[in-house]
């Protein structure tokens, strides 16, 4: 008898604690965050955010160098990428924003090193996939200043698995195949 009080008591400390956590996760401000992909959105500087769609419209021309399949283009676009990356000064953020872009710009630059030692134009297009991951989630989470941002899709890059990209143009121009299917894709979110 002495057993099941026991049990009985331990029970409902466990579901008082449950209800209240839960009531605790309701009470949360959650407008920061974008729940379909989860990313935190920051409120920055207007510096940081022209920084950042230099490396969007530097992100163009190499979306537009993998349109056209040219392995020099891709290779002269890449390092462009890489400059404008480089430029964006960090100091201009703080706290939370400050880490999340250090981590994102870390992961940017890495990817971007991958896509120079790559040996083919389809082995940088694979890197290309995850970098495009990351920049969707740094414009996600910061903002370009005065462009929109169109995040597309293809299912039938990747393998038939599907990839993204993003581009400073509505029309689609698909990097990962190229001319082979220039407009396969379409638009799966505008950023503003």
């Amino acid at each position: 008898m002495k057993t099941i009080v026991i049990i009985i008591g331990l029970l409902t400390a466990a579901f008082t604690l449950k209800v209240n956590g839960q009531h605790e996760h309701h009470n949360m401000d959650h407008s920061s965050l974008d729940h379909g992909d989860m990313v935190m959105k920051h409120d920055v500087d207007k510096a940081f955010r022209e920084q950042l769609a230099s490396v969007m419209t530097a992100n163009q021309k190499l979306n537009d160098a993998f349109v056209t399949g040219e392995a020099e283009d891709v290779k002269n676009a890449i390092e462009n990428v890489t400059t404008t990356l480089t430029a964006v000064d960090m100091k201009l953020l703080s706290g939370e924003a400050h880490m999340d872009w250090m981590n994102q710009s870390k992961v940017l630059k890495s990817q971007i090193e991958a896509m120079k030692s790559a040996s083919s134009i389809e082995d940088q297009r694979k890197v290309f996939i995850t970098y495009n991951e990351t920049l969707y989630k740094s414009v996600k989470a910061f903002g370009t200043e005065d462009q929109t941002v169109f995040y597309q899709y293809c299912p039938m890059a990747n393998g038939g698995k599907g990839a993204t990209w993003l581009s400073l143009i509505q029309e689609i121009k698909n990097p990962y195949l190229g001319q082979k299917m220039l407009t396969c894709g379409s638009v799966k979110e505008t950023i503003q």
